[in-house]
């Protein structure tokens, strides 16, 4: 690693910039604090923001193309996953109304294309129910989530006819082809599982299904004594914490204690991996924010 400091990318999602938390702590910018109290060097933490026209190939190209990072972050979202385990989707068309549509890989449709804009446009159930009359988004209220039946049903019924394992397939497929290029680059790759997601008991199994899938590939290259195409990460490092304690009443996003632990198994993993993964410099120097740009060691690349 040069003296300018370490660069690294994190392919996320809305946790990365979670408008109901303070900055200093979300948990990419506690990394950052830690890394720099450690090790004197500062990190500079690249954000990509979830593209449902893109897949983690494409968004790890344009992290090459745009910064040459020392390690990439791909943090496994629940939301867009999830949706793929649906054989009814329910989305919102360009006019806003409320539109549903089959999930084009059910038997009678064949295996048609699947169709990004559902990601984008899908209907989360609960939203943010308020917002400060200041106006501050930092301010939004995320009221207690309550349990749908319609909800857990489609996902069940996902299960049954195997579109959560048609979906569960195709993310890790995406995650492999993400690794080839940064394996092709010189450049560890780390993979953070989905975070708790408690809206349903089929929702959290579903993801817990794709994690172990996703750990499975990365601790196969263990078992062969060969670096692993990409590095586990769970966010849940401390077992015996409950996931209730750490998401905000919604069941969905994190409050601060649920920053402060995928924080810390994400500094673990990092420090684990240092010496087998020795960072290489990029050829550019470390990208320094002006004073109008987001804070020094936070930049947007979406």
């Amino acid at each position: 690693m040069n003296e300018d400091g370490f660069r690294l990318a994190i392919l996320g999602g809305c946790a990365a910039s979670q408008r109901c938390m303070p900055i200093s702590r979300l948990y990419h910018r506690i990394v950052a604090a830690r890394w720099k109290a450690k090790y004197g060097t500062r990190m500079n933490v690249l954000l990509d923001r979830h593209d449902p026209n893109l897949d983690y190939a494409a968004r790890v190209k344009r992290c090459l193309d745009l910064r040459a990072p020392h390690a990439i972050l791909i943090h496994v979202r629940p939301f867009p996953f999830l949706i793929r385990c649906k054989p009814f989707i329910k989305y919102a068309d360009p006019s806003g109304r409320i539109k549903w549509a089959l999930h084009p890989r059910l038997p009678p449709l064949g295996r048609r294309a699947w169709n990004p804009g559902w990601e984008g446009a899908a209907v989360i159930g609960t939203l943010p129910a308020a917002m400060a009359a200041s106006g501050d988004p930092r301010k939004e209220v995320y009221p207690p989530y309550r349990n749908s039946f319609p909800r857990s049903l489609n996902l069940f019924l996902g299960t049954i006819t195997g579109l959560s394992a048609w979906a569960r397939r195709e993310e890790i497929l995406s995650v492999r082809r993400a690794a080839g290029l940064c394996s092709a680059a010189g450049i560890p790759l780390f993979v953070l599982g989905p975070t708790p997601y408690l809206r349903s008991k089929a929702a959290n199994a579903i993801c817990a299904a794709l994690s172990d899938g996703l750990r499975k590939e990365s601790d196969s290259g263990h078992s062969r004594s060969i670096d692993p195409m990409w590095r586990f990460i769970d966010p849940i490092g401390n077992k015996s914490a409950d996931p209730r304690d750490l998401l905000m009443p919604d069941l969905w996003h994190l409050n601060e204690a649920g920053h402060s632990e995928l924080a810390d198994s994400i500094f673990r993993s990092l420090e684990n991996a240092k010496e087998i993964f020795p960072a290489a410099p990029g050829p550019d120097p470390m990208i320094r924010a002006e004073a109008s740009a987001p804070p020094a060691d936070l930049i947007s690349l979406s």
